[in-house]
């Protein structure tokens, strides 16, 4: 038996963690309802003390409990975004276009009611319908599957950029968070700084009494307490900005105890994004670019371009087609039927048609290039990355024993300085020193993972994309 996993009621009435079908608040509510019953009218107090823990647990634990991770938070905005629903639409729309397209292989079914001739002096002249079917020879006429392959090259364009705009949006999301995880652990570092300048102060007031210590030492420690709070709050007001971003971002709210819980274990993430990427060649990155959503729509976009100078180079060539045809009049009186074979040549006006075959071979060659462009610009992207993810491990492992050194320096100082040995400005250097320290190891374990969350997504190694929701 253990204690109420929500309500965290921990007095000598324990009950059994909730199941899975029942909200804890109401495992509670129940417990609260049988003891009142065992316990009768009499004796309300320890009923009363159990709901009014359940009753504090549920409001503390509202915003905090089971805080968000960062990979749900990435599934939701892959998921949700605007900005990806909306590529998704157009990626629909595109795959409506591609159907269309293929039903261009069919027959055309046209009705067409005319009446008599105004001017027509002829009594036997009447009104009449004509129905025909046409049907166009595309096996032989190239417009069509021209049509057809630009559609499908259309339409996988367009799901690239379904594709590309998911991993725009994960990729702020993974920033946002890391930023604000930097915020939180710069919040925590000049909090522990704050507390100890404040300590030092009531000490130096006390010195100051005593006329131990003159007032300019007082004064002294007072705007390094200003300072370590203005550094406090310019931490706060950051987390709040990247809290923000992660709100707008996922459309709903994103509470900073997540933030907290993943500030309290950078340095286990940091050790696990050193073995995730442990060694790269150019020859993966190679390999990883060509799979890159912004390399990939790039392809497709090229194809398109192809796809819509074959359909200009057709255009310049009669077009063939097969119709059937019958006049039915009103009256009832005549009627005729007939099937004709058809060539129907547009050229457009003047050699239009060629310049604009030659213009969309040329647009066609320009697609062709920016594919490779894209592909330095990825590859380029993936080699900053590990180079500068391999300096925040070496600047991690340089601050490690500046740290340690510093906090050494800080003790040994404050001993002096009782001594008579030190000046009092030596040990607010030595407090600065190590909260500069501190806050260059936050910002390099949280650079790192960041980093490897940057090319684990530029990769396509991360979980939603490994299961296929690209």
């Amino acid at each position: 038996m253990k204690p109420c996993g929500f309500c965290n009621y921990s007095a000598s009435v324990r009950h059994s963690e909730p199941s899975a079908d029942l909200p804890p608040f109401l495992c509670c509510l129940f417990m609260a309802i049988a003891l009142s019953s065992f316990f009768g009218p009499r004796r309300p107090l320890p009923v009363v003390r159990m709901l009014c823990a359940c009753v504090l647990g549920l409001v503390s634990r509202a915003a905090c409990a089971n805080p968000i991770d960062l990979d749900a938070l990435v599934g939701i905005v892959v998921a949700r975004n605007p900005a990806v629903l909306a590529a998704a639409a157009e990626a629909r729309g595109a795959n409506e276009d591609l159907s269309a397209a293929r039903w261009q292989r069919f027959p055309t079914f046209s009705v067409q009611a005319e009446s008599q001739s105004l001017h027509s002096r002829d009594p036997k002249a009447s009104a009449g319908t004509t129905t025909a079917l046409t049907q166009p020879l595309w096996m032989i006429s190239g417009s069509i599957p021209a049509q057809i392959e630009g559609a499908q090259a259309g339409a996988t364009a367009r799901q690239a950029r379904v594709s590309e705009v998911r991993y725009l949006a994960a990729e702020r999301t993974v920033d946002a968070w890391w930023g604000g995880v930097t915020a939180t652990a710069k919040m925590e570092i000049a909090s522990r700084a704050l507390a100890r300048l404040t300590e030092f102060r009531s000490m130096m007031r006390r010195r100051v009494d005593a006329s131990v210590s003159p007032v300019s030492e007082l004064d002294l420690v007072s705007s390094r307490v200003s300072q370590a709070q203005s550094d406090l709050a310019s931490a706060q007001a950051s987390q709040r900005l990247f809290l923000s971003r992660l709100e707008e971002l996922a459309g709903e709210p994103v509470g900073p105890a997540a933030l907290v819980q993943a500030a309290a274990s950078l340095e286990g993430s940091t050790l696990q994004a050193a073995s995730a990427l442990a060694d790269l060649s150019d020859a993966q990155f190679a390999e990883w670019v060509d799979r890159h959503p912004a390399v990939r729509r790039a392809n497709s976009e090229a194809q398109v371009v192809k796809a819509q100078a074959k359909a200009k180079d057709a255009e310049r060539w009669p077009q063939l087609y097969v119709k059937l045809q019958h006049t039915t009049a009103i009256d009832g009186s005549r009627g005729d039927s007939g099937a004709f074979l058809g060539l129907q040549y547009t050229p457009g006006a003047g050699l239009s048609s060629m310049d604009q075959a030659r213009a969309a071979r040329a647009r066609a060659e320009g697609a062709t290039v920016a594919i490779e462009q894209q592909r330095r610009e990825e590859l380029g992207a993936f080699q900053a990355d590990w180079s500068e993810l391999r300096s925040s491990r070496e600047k991690e492992e340089m601050l490690l024993p500046a740290i340690g050194a510093a906090r050494a320096v800080l003790a040994s100082y404050e001993r002096l300085f009782i001594a008579g040995r030190r000046s009092w400005l030596d040990v607010l250097s030595a407090v600065r020193e190590l909260q500069q320290n501190e806050d260059a190891l936050a910002t390099a374990r949280t650079s790192a993972v960041n980093l490897v969350a940057r090319i684990q997504l530029r990769a396509g190694q991360q979980a939603w994309q490994r299961e296929g929701a690209l």
